[in-house]
């Protein structure tokens, strides 16, 4: 909510307040002041204190290795810590003098807001379990990162009294604050370092705030690149609360970052031990396995428990690929790939990975050239890709050069011109059902002239572009590898390189190539991909087409075996066309054949039949059932 709407709402008064943080600022600004000329006296002090043991003040932060300017830094910054509170309270008592015409009291927001927050920290205090802490944590964090602007430091700062019962709660809370409202890593540590320092003065039962103030100081330790520092925070809340995951996961990429594999991988390990369910923690494992122990058949557990748990996990897909680079399955990697880039469209390691595979290992240099140019478009200062990119570049033209010398290719128009012209018409058909019907006509059509075309006449129009026949060339390719040469990798690769190119205006084909994927993961007995396709055509592309609902059905009636979906799919279809004899035709087998209701199949097949009376499968179907029911073969299911 903006700051000028809360503002119209509020009485005269609290504008009032909410014109006041500039005189605040003023009275800052004095404050610092005057801590600096304090700290500038006492710098020859601590030096000399630092010349003998340990000091007291440094002892709390558990730092290692620091340099004296270091150490100084942080002796000053403790300094500030302890004399904020009688300088501040000195500058409050000034500032509320000054303005004591104006404010008396909190507004009734202001103590609205913090009565909440303090209602909150009660409750994250009660928990025991930090998995439920953990909700209540995060419900905290969010009110006071989405706090709105007339709440501000010194809010917090006049309500900090260590003799007050709520102290520690008020300092916990600012100390969110400055993380999440400023986004101020510095005062977050000098709160945390504060809040920390006074529980571990109190000798009463563990506080789970002290648990998640070493976690904030550690991360905040972590993005400032200090790891020593951040490492034991993490490991003093595992010491103090060992059954919170995040320790052990956030930590376990420190221990990664300093090339300490083995704790990492350990505190990997403990994570999930944990929390059994995190899916990333299995990824990370996995990469560990993977890249520094070698060990790919753990590595190849993991990413499969990730993926299990957490099936659109697409970096988990393409790690596997890696891995089953490495193991020289390249068939597997390259469907990784493919996946992790269905899920991620914008994956640019995927992309790669994919691009290398189809030009080291298939030789498939078109395919190669389509992901690294991609890549191109995605990051346009990808190195690799544009090397990549030139390279099978020069790799298609001299082999183009060579083929051309030994096949004497026919003249492209002349068997080409009817193909791409049923293709145009049907990049420019609006209705999807009629769409359908004339893109079945055309597979037909593509079956009877394979003879008559190659890949290198269509190759030829979509490396020229400049006849602006792009879309349709690649179109006709697709329905070339999938119809004429029963290339269904291929096929998938161009269906994909087409989506990702194609114009918004090429709603037709775009909705009839992921069509044609459904049909050649169907091919491949990838029948779950069958129907995410399926899917993907009625929730992106919002068709509500009877043709998809009736292929959903056929695949959940034969390959399947799911009935009761496969006809929901065929009522669906019903619903959508009623006038449909084929969906009354389909679902009359379902009946008959995988759900034995015998009378609703015969009632089926009269309705197609009185719709379509020369369908001669319609007749069988029809003619069949009523034979066995009037024979009484099936005497249990006629009354």
């Amino acid at each position: 909510m903006q700051s000028s709407v809360l503002l119209e709402a509020l009485p005269d008064d609290e504008e009032e307040v909410n014109r006041m943080p500039s005189e605040i600022e003023r009275e800052l600004i004095k404050e610092k002041e005057s801590i600096d000329k304090i700290e500038q006296e006492v710098m020859d002090l601590i030096k000399e204190e630092m010349k003998g043991p340990t000091s007291s003040i440094t002892s709390n932060l558990s730092i290692n290795n620091n340099s004296e300017d270091d150490l100084i830094k942080i002796s000053t910054t403790e300094l500030r810590k302890f004399n904020l509170n009688s300088k501040h309270s000195f500058q409050k008592n000034k500032f509320k003098k000054t303005h004591e015409n104006t404010i008396n009291t909190p507004s009734i927001r202001e103590n609205t807001y913090f009565d909440d927050l303090l209602k909150t920290v009660h409750e994250l205090q009660k928990k025991t379990n930090f998995t439920k802490a953990e909700v209540v944590y995060n419900n905290l964090k969010e009110k006071i990162k989405n706090s709105d602007k007339t709440i501000s430091e010194i809010n917090y700062l006049e309500r900090l009294n260590e003799s007050d019962g709520n102290y520690s709660n008020i300092l916990f809370c600012f100390t969110l604050y400055c993380r999440y409202f400023l986004s101020n890593i510095d005062k977050t540590i000098i709160y945390c370092t504060k809040l920390i320092s006074f529980f571990e003065t109190q000798s009463s039962t563990l506080n789970i705030l002290l648990a998640f103030s070493l976690y904030i100081r550690a991360t905040c330790f972590g993005e400032l690149n200090k790891i020593t520092e951040a490492i034991n925070d993490y490991g003093m809340a595992i010491e103090l609360y060992g059954g919170y995951y995040k320790f052990y996961f956030s930590r376990a990429f420190l221990f990664q970052q300093i090339g300490d594999y083995e704790n990492s991988l350990i505190d990997f390990t403990a994570s999930i031990a944990h929390n059994s369910n995190l899916y990333v923690a299995y990824r990370y494992r996995g990469d560990l396995y993977k890249n520094y122990f070698n060990d790919y058949e753990k590595a190849l557990r993991d990413y499969n428990k990730a993926i299990q748990i957490q099936p659109d996990y697409y970096s988990a897909y393409n790690n596997r690929g890696v891995l089953f680079k490495k193991l020289k399955k390249y068939d597997k990697a390259l469907e990784d790939f493919d996946k992790s880039i269905k899920l991620k469209p914008d994956s640019v390691t995927s992309y790669i990975n994919r691009g290398v595979i189809q030009e080291v290992v298939y030789k498939d240099y078109e395919a190669a050239k389509s992901d690294y140019f991609t890549v191109c478009k995605l990051d346009p200062n990808n190195q690799e890709a544009k090397e990549g990119y030139e390279r099978v570049g020069k790799k298609i033209r001299d082999t183009i050069t060579k083929s051309s010398k030994k096949i004497m290719v026919p003249p492209v128009n002349k068997f080409l011109r009817p193909i791409l012209t049923k293709v145009r018409a049907l990049k420019q058909t609006v209705d999807l059902t009629g769409a359908f019907q004339y893109y079945f006509k055309l597979l037909d059509f593509m079956d009877s002239r394979k003879q008559t075309i190659n890949e290198y006449m269509i190759n030829k129009l979509i490396v020229d572009d400049s006849n602006g026949l792009f879309e349709e060339a690649l179109f006709t390719r697709i329905l070339f590898y999938q119809v004429c040469e029963k290339d269904y990798r291929k096929t998938i690769q161009d269906i994909n390189l087409f989506l990702s190119r194609a114009s918004d205006e090429s709603k037709s084909l775009k909705v009839l190539a992921v069509y044609t994927r459904a049909l050649t993961n169907e091919e491949l007995h990838h029948y779950f991909s069958s129907l995410e396709d399926l899917e993907e055509i009625l929730e992106k592309y919002d068709v509500n087409c009877p043709t998809i609902y009736i292929k959903r059905g056929l695949l959940y009636t034969n390959k399947l075996k799911d009935y009761e979906l496969a006809l929901h799919s065929f009522n669906q279809a019903i619903a959508i066309d009623p006038q449909n004899p084929q969906s009354y035709n389909l679902r009359g087998v379902l009946y008959e054949k995988g759900l034995k209701q015998f009378e609703n199949a015969l009632e089926d097949y009269k309705t197609a039949h009185s719709m379509d009376p020369k369908d001669e499968n319609i007749i069988a179907n029809f003619t069949k059932l009523y034979c066995l029911l009037s024979d009484k073969q099936i005497t249990h299911n006629v009354h």
